[in-house]
């Protein structure tokens, strides 16, 4: 599966950067989301916008204590909380000043363990995959900022902002 998403990640983001290069306006954005786990549900992520394309990608960043390792002994146990990240694309209709862009990608949570003996490490283990299709309402501001709203199946909320890159 990470083969996979590098793929996507490769597929979709480099040719954003080529329109970036031969002048098309591009816009890039930060935003904050919500996914659907019982605990460490919020993360962060970034997205990329060209032309009319949609691309982002998001992680809650959850680890154990240490170093990440794959040890195990007698005192390795489940921590309660999952590390979980999703990577859609989606396409962009726009309306005036507002976009609406549905988007598609896939979602994947690991669950966490940890091991605090000699030295405290941990390891994910036992990645689940999620398909997650959604929406994003986009709202531009003014020439150069604008902020969105999303929401998905696996990725619930979410809201950030943009910031337009080159002349639009």
């Amino acid at each position: 599966m990470k083969y996979l998403k590098l793929l996507i990640w490769v597929g979709l983001l480099f040719p954003a950067m080529e329109m970036a290069a031969k002048g098309t306006p591009v816009r890039v954005g930060m935003h904050v989301n919500y996914f659907d786990l019982d605990k460490s549900a919020f993360g962060a992520g970034f997205s990329v916008q060209a032309s009319r394309f949609h691309f982002d990608m998001s992680s809650n960043f959850a680890r154990g204590e240490g170093r990440s390792q794959l040890r195990s002994n007698s005192s390795t146990h489940l921590l309660d909380y999952q590390r979980a990240g999703v990577v859609n694309a989606g396409y962009i209709i726009r309306f005036s000043r507002f976009n609406i862009i549905p988007k598609v990608g896939v979602g994947w949570t690991f669950d966490i363990w940890q091991t605090p003996e000699p030295k405290p490490t941990f390891y994910l283990y036992n990645e689940r995959n999620y398909l997650n299709v959604g929406i994003i309402l986009d709202y531009r501001l003014n020439d150069r900022y604008g902020i969105q709203f999303q929401a998905g199946k696996f990725e619930r909320f979410g809201v950030g902002f943009n910031y337009y890159l080159g002349n639009l």
